[in-house]
């Protein structure tokens, strides 16, 4: 998927002195007067939000705001914003969810692989992923009629519908995949973050190619459905309205 880049592709070398380390970790505001700041990722991304958009958009963040947790401690206990550290996340993904679910800025709504990729994993990790129903539908509209440059692009948008709950692109997607018979999955199966997940789809993609199904893709549904008996076979009572991109 090839789009043109704007202000947030932030350069993360290293900064000259204290005043370029400041622009390097701000990005463009969200909610200026929030009472959170997420400081985001090994470069320390910092990025303000308020405690009641993060706990009523994820069930995570509200558990982690919440009495029982120190950062929710520290923020009844503050006068000012409290700095969260979110070391292991990736700073542009979360500043693209909340600028969905608050800023609604447009290009969020336009997003290249790797960062629809890391937006999944974040949405998949602080359980967001109903929240970014609306925006998702933007973000797998064209899934029918996706350019990848290598295997691995297609791998990963595969990883990303499956994330955020699309069967729109896991079908389209997965169909990609296994019109490609000769193309071998197995070392980004086992690359995936959740192996289990990644191996399961190469074993579902593998076993359509088996049995000459090059122009049908996987149904999310009865993919995680745990009654399936096998991947090319609808499941009795399919409620997807993509169940006909497997064979009856």
């Amino acid at each position: 998927m090839d789009l043109e880049l704007d202000f947030l592709d932030f350069d993360l070398s290293d900064p000259e002195g204290p005043a370029g380390l400041e622009r390097q970790r701000t990005l463009p505001e969200i909610m200026p007067d929030g009472d959170v700041i997420l400081v985001v990722g090994p470069k320390k991304i910092k990025i303000q939000l308020s405690s009641h958009l993060l706990s009523s958009t994820s069930p995570v963040f509200a558990a982690m705001l919440g009495p029982n947790f120190r950062e929710g401690n520290l923020l009844r206990e503050s006068q000012g914003p409290v700095e969260i550290a979110l070391p292991a996340d990736n700073a542009k993904a979360l500043w693209h969810i909340y600028n969905v679910l608050y800023g609604a800025h447009p290009r969020a709504h336009k997003l290249d692989t790797d960062e629809l990729y890391n937006v999944a994993c974040l949405a998949y990790k602080y359980d967001l992923v109903e929240r970014l129903s609306l925006a998702r539908e933007a973000w797998f509209a064209d899934a029918d009629g996706c350019t990848f440059k290598s295997t691995e692009e297609n791998w990963k948008m595969l990883l990303a519908a499956y994330w955020l709950e699309s069967e729109y692109g896991f079908a389209n997607l997965s169909q990609r995949l296994i019109e490609q018979p000769k193309q071998l999955l197995y070392i980004h199966g086992m690359e995936t973050p959740d192996q289990v997940l990644g191996l399961k789809l190469c074993l579902a993609i593998e076993e359509l190619r088996a049995n000459g199904h090059l122009e049908n893709g996987l149904c999310l549904s009865c993919f995680n459905d745990p009654e399936t008996e096998g991947f090319y076979i609808k499941n009795p009572g399919c409620p997807s309205k993509f169940g006909s991109w497997v064979l009856p």
